[in-house]
């Protein structure tokens, strides 16, 4: 049965373990080794329990704190929560007519929804001038340097010189004035862009100066479209292949044109021929360097109509060092090793 006593910390010697010990004192006796000096005395002299018992003061008056701290609630739901501004509206109907609701038992009226739009904005207003809409509320004077004026209850108007404008309604004569960096305020341009199916800036901040004042408002429609991913897809920009470097066939800069020339054949064009009709075939050769094209013409599509083509071509343009041309079969057949036709240019052109 094991019996625990008090043992002070100057007595202790778990306590060494932590604090440490140099050689010398291990070396000497230490308790480390020996144990706390009281051990080898009666029990009596061995240190006693320390008293946790607190004495009451007479002088000392116990009190006790009782407050009550009150929170003021938004039943709006939060606008940071929202995606879309019409799932924004449509919440805030419901937590006017019951949470409980579902989305079949929501009213249809509009001014239901006109009644929750103005609550938002009037949450918005309270949260970006919370010194305006006070001031507004007591009848005190707005400060000196603020440019708001209150036209309609709850809601915080621009003021201007448009009040005479007969044919413009209250919203486009004094809009309402907006936070641009408010939740609310970001889901308004959101909508309005895409009901305008991601139009320039300009064209956004036009719509939304019809209703809504938005402090620095080209700043925020250009940030918002700045990372919508449909306003980025449409303003994407093509990206330029990176093109290779020119063979050394183009670049002959101190030859005579046609030092290097490409042929190529297209067609056929129908032509009439007394009362017949025939089809010809067009030939085509390019300098590699100049960019000095040759026409000519071919009768029939065979490798003796391409021969009499290019020489055709050498006895007006000068003999080309290189030939160049694509996969056709009659050139290529002319200028194979195995055809005796052109057995006498292939030792003159370089081909």
């Amino acid at each position: 049965m094991a019996e625990w006593r008090y043992v002070e910390s100057g007595h202790n010697p778990a306590d060494h373990i932590t604090r440490g010990l140099t050689l010398t004192e291990l070396a000497g006796s230490h308790q480390w080794s020996l144990g706390p000096a009281f051990l080898i005395q009666p029990p009596d002299h061995w240190p006693s329990m320390p008293k946790t018992e607190e004495s009451d003061c007479s002088e000392i008056k116990k009190s006790a704190f009782i407050g009550n701290d009150s929170v003021p609630s938004n039943p709006l739901p939060d606008p940071g929560q929202f995606h879309k501004w019409q799932e924004l509206v449509q919440a805030t109907v419901r937590f006017l007519y019951g949470a409980a609701s579902t989305g079949t038992d929501l009213p249809k009226e509009a001014s239901d929804y006109i009644k929750a739009e103005k609550l938002l904005l009037a949450q918005a207003q309270m949260d970006s001038f919370p010194t305006e809409v006070r001031a507004l509320k007591t009848g005190h004077p707005i400060p000196h340097n603020s440019h708001l004026g209150s036209l309609a209850t709850g809601l915080i108007r621009v003021g201007g010189r448009l009040r005479r404008a007969s044919d413009l309604d209250l919203e486009a004569i004094h809009p309402i004035v907006l936070d641009p960096r408010h939740p609310t305020t970001k889901l308004l341009i959101k909508d309005t862009d895409q009901r305008l199916l991601h139009p320039g800036s300009e064209r956004v901040l036009a719509e939304l100066r019809r209703q809504y004042w938005v402090l620095r408002g080209r700043e925020a429609v250009r940030k918002h479209q700045y990372t919508c991913r449909d306003c980025q897809l449409w303003r994407a920009k093509p990206q330029t292949p990176h093109l290779a470097d020119l063979p050394p066939c183009r670049l002959n800069l101190y030859k005579p044109p046609f030092y290097s020339t490409g042929v190529g054949c297209f067609g056929p064009f129908t032509v009439k021929i007394g009362s017949r009709q025939e089809k010809r075939w067009g030939i085509i050769y390019k300098c590699l360097t100049t960019r000095c094209v040759h026409l000519d013409l071919l009768e029939h599509m065979d490798s003796d109509a391409f021969l009499l083509a290019l020489r055709r071509f050498i006895a007006r343009r000068g003999k080309p060092l290189e030939l160049f041309c694509d996969t056709a079969c009659r050139a290529k057949n002319l200028l194979s090793p195995q055809s005796p036709a052109g057995s006498s240019l292939r030792g003159n052109l370089g081909v």
